[in-house]
């Protein structure tokens, strides 16, 4: 896979959450590897830690409704 073809690919699966901001310090990690599989894992494991870590995450899990009266 290409690295347009990446981008594309997580474009679609985002849609309009996507952010080029928030993904383009991982697409450059891999292209700055450049054939070096390990350092290109080391970079986006490094990423994904500070992801991990960072504050201001919001989780929203939508209430439950009650069940519909029965007919």
């Amino acid at each position: 896979m290409t690295l347009p073809e990446a981008e594309e690919r997580v474009k679609e699966i985002l849609g309009t959450h996507y952010t080029d901001g928030d993904w383009r310090p991982a697409f450059e990690a891999v292209i700055n590897a450049e054939e070096d599989s390990n350092a290109a894992a080391s970079a986006v494991e490094q990423l994904a830690q500070a992801a991990f870590h960072r504050t201001g995450l919001k989780i929203r899990i939508p209430a439950r409704r009650p069940p519909l009266a029965q007919l």
